[in-house]
């Protein structure tokens, strides 16, 4: 029997919607978070066995980069490994950097391809997206899903191009500084101490002490804590109070929620 499974990360919900349609169109498909407890899945039985995730600073997510080099993968695996990678601005080298993670453990990807979507790098001052064109990106979308669930379902080959050095430079130099980065996130007074903002992080990161959120400096800077906070509460560095916020329109805050609650055992 023809089985699938998609390991998601997510912040506000565009790898989500790529997820939920891929999944729609192949039979007996199951939707995971890329989580360090989801790891150790048995993906045995799987045809095909996707990644799909958000591009950050031109590369990977270091949280995704994680779940690939630990995910069990069973020797005589000869199951159809595929990518994709949503951005709001530059593709980068996400894809082929799990493409060089499967490669080193003796593996490859089968098919990445990347789909450009709505921009939610609110804390960002060059290329934030304030008032993006939803028509726009529904309609350059829904060609870009449909070609992706049409190559993926008939298994079709498309190799990892080439990788672009300058942007694994910007990524490394990034990356390196990420660990620090939540400190400068900071929370008013006006917070209601909902906790949408532990449900809905996808690197575990917040936690509450006394009725407020407390940053653990494992942050992934997905920006769903400011995006998704229902009253604005939650800043960065003094640069978002301005900025209109942005999550997919047709995922929720409590599938987002969902997700990163469920463990695949």
């Amino acid at each position: 029997m023809d089985q699938n499974i998609i390991f998601c990360f997510t912040g506000t919900g565009n790898s989500l919607k790529v997820s939920k349609d891929i999944a729609k169109s192949l039979p007996n498909c199951t939707i995971h978070h890329m989580s360090r407890e989801n790891a150790d899945a048995d993906i045995s039985e799987y045809t095909r066995v996707g990644f799909i995730f958000p591009v950050y600073f031109l590369g990977l997510p270091l949280q995704v980069a994680e779940f690939i080099n630990t995910l069990v993968i069973p020797h005589n695996f000869t199951g159809y490994f595929f990518a994709v990678g949503t951005y709001a601005n530059f593709r980068g080298n996400a894809t082929r950097q799990v493409n060089t993670i499967l490669r080193q453990r003796e593996r490859g990807l089968k098919y990445s391809s990347n789909i450009k979507m709505g921009d939610n790098t609110i804390a960002f001052h060059a290329f934030y997206d304030n008032n993006p064109n939803f028509e726009k990106l529904n309609t350059s979308y829904e060609h870009d899903i449909a070609k992706t669930i049409s190559e993926i379902s008939e298994l079709h080959m498309r190799y990892v191009k080439r990788e672009f050095w300058p942007a694994k430079v910007y990524y490394h130099m990034q990356i390196s500084r990420l660990s620090n980065r939540d400190k400068g996130f900071s929370v008013s007074q006006n917070c209601k101490q909902c906790g949408i903002c532990v449900s809905i992080c996808p690197a575990n990161n917040i936690g509450i002490v006394n009725g407020q959120p407390v940053f653990h400096h494992k942050c992934e800077q997905c920006m769903a804590c400011i995006q998704l906070c229902p009253i604005m509460a939650i800043d960065f560095n003094g640069m978002c109070a301005k900025r209109n916020r942005y999550k997919h329109p047709d995922i929720s805050v409590e599938e987002i929620s969902k997700l990163h609650m469920k463990r695949k055992r």
